[in-house]
């Protein structure tokens, strides 16, 4: 005899199992009303466990491909092979999958993804390289611009930029491209609403382009509108109240080896998500970039493993094939229990210089200087803390005054971290001893306390003797 629980238990799977048949066309496409909102309803398995829904998936952004692009073209079928042989359930790609939304670009994708797919569902957005190039985009990768996708019984929903009105039908708006989200927001929030009325308990995956200003590293600087205002204790965003949400943005180029890459200070949870073409940092370096010297040397995916209500995410390196020191885990169930918010800083320590006496400095000349030293080091920490760049003090030595000040990153976006520094300083004045202080900087500004420090005097500046003209008159 089964008892009363296991029967009202083997019915709930019957019931359930029964709803997704009916409203079935295929297994691996299937259409249904939710709430008076169209889902699409993927899966790789012919007989979901809708009691465990267990879920795999990639995230990559930016890539950037073209047909004379090798170094993206190889990145990328690296990609699909990677979560292919890691029986990954999905991709998602949040925008900027082209450089400049052309046809041949679209052609490069798409026969990289017929040839590379697998089992692999994809899932993708429109950035700001796309353009107003929706029917390309819809071509190359069988998707809506927007759209709202079931995976193993969880909810992606994916947002690209444009204008105008939206159509629920096709996904778009009256053009696409740009920065702004706003036209869609609406749409949004209706499917957000119905996604937790399904299961309050369960993540909403949610994938689009531009960061939310002011959340993870680097947005303060480069990115989107139309979905939040505000910072700190003013932010508002129309994902505030949903603990459920975890989204993924792209477009800074930003990698993800900095802590800073995830935020949970408004109540769910906003992701970074790096590049596989070029490495983009914050602004207020050494020679005015954004891009450092090495920033082809970046390419990076994140794996993202969900159970229930729990989530755990992996950074990881595709050039060296390594996995990063920042593993995220979390329970959006349990939003009391984020930890990757401001609260962190006072778990941050300043870094340190094991040898204050490892720095030196050459090839110097009239006007320039190169600096060598080894690299600070972080002490033992909660919060995966790194050192994120140095400040240079270059200080007069007969006047005391700091002449120049300036900051350059400490290279922690290459695997392995460069165990020196080399810097070389430009501009100084010939015939003059220096004092050089550094630096050492974490991910949440803390400084070191100790510094390494250095003396040298650039060459003087020898005038030639001027030359007599034979040809001058004498004077008797």
């Amino acid at each position: 005899m089964i008892s009363r629980n296991k029967f009202f238990n083997r019915m709930l799977i019957l019931v359930a199992t029964t709803l997704v048949i009916a409203t079935s066309t295929s297994p691996l496409n299937m259409e249904s009303t939710f709430a008076e909102n169209k889902v699409i309803t993927l899966s790789n398995k012919s007989t979901p466990d809708i009691t465990a829904n267990n879920l795999s998936f990639g995230v990559i952004s930016d890539t950037h491909v073209g047909p004379r692009k090798h170094n993206e073209i190889d990145r990328l079928t690296k990609v699909f092979k990677f979560f292919n042989k890691n029986k990954a359930d999905a991709l998602a790609v949040v925008g900027d999958l082209t450089d400049g939304g052309q046809k041949e670009e679209y052609n490069t994708w798409k026969s990289i993804l017929k040839a590379n797919k697998g089992n692999l569902k994809l899932v993708a957005s429109m950035g700001n390289h796309e353009g107003n190039s929706a029917s390309l985009f819809t071509d190359t990768t069988g998707e809506k611009p927007n759209a709202n996708y079931i995976i193993n019984g969880y909810h992606f929903i994916t947002l690209s930029p444009g204008l105008g009105n939206f159509n629920e039908d096709t996904g778009r708006g009256k053009i696409q491209g740009g920065d702004n989200y706003a036209y869609v927001a609406n749409w949004l929030k209706n499917q957000l609403k119905a996604a937790v009325n399904e299961d309050p308990k369960k993540p909403i995956f949610v994938f689009f382009h531009h960061p939310l200003q002011y959340t993870t590293y680097v947005s303060n600087e480069r990115h989107g509108r139309g979905l939040s205002t505000g910072k700190d204790s003013t932010f508002k965003s129309v994902f505030s109240g949903y603990p459920q949400v975890v989204t993924f943005f792209g477009h800074t180029h930003a990698p993800n080896n900095n802590p800073t890459s995830i935020w949970q200070d408004g109540g769910f949870t906003a992701i970074n998500t790096s590049t596989l073409s070029y490495a983009g940092l914050e602004s207020g370096m050494v020679g005015g970039k954004v891009e450092p010297k090495d920033c082809q040397d970046v390419a990076q995916a994140m794996s993202v493993e969900v159970k229930g209500s729990k989530i755990s995410i992996h950074n990881y390196d595709l050039l060296s094939d390594k996995d990063i020191a920042q593993t995220w885990q979390f329970d959006v169930s349990s939003p009391k229990s984020f930890i990757y918010t401001k609260a962190r800083s006072k778990d941050a320590q300043a870094p340190i210089f094991e040898d204050t006496n490892s720095i030196s400095v050459n090839n110097v000349n009239l006007t320039e200087a190169t600096l060598k030293f080894n690299q600070a080091s972080e002490p033992y920490n909660k919060i995966n803390d790194i050192v994120e760049c140095y400040k240079y003090d270059l200080i007069n030595q007969k006047t005391g005054r700091v002449i120049k000040s300036f900051k350059n990153w400490s290279e922690y976006y290459i695997d392995p971290m460069p165990q020196f520094i080399t810097q070389k300083i430009t501009g100084l004045t010939p015939g003059t001893e220096y004092i050089v202080k550094i630096y050492a900087i974490d991910a949440f500004n803390k400084i070191s306390d100790s510094y390494l420090s250095i003396t040298f005097n650039t060459e003087k500046l020898i005038k030639s003797p001027k030359l007599s003209n034979s040809n001058d008159k004498k004077t008797l």
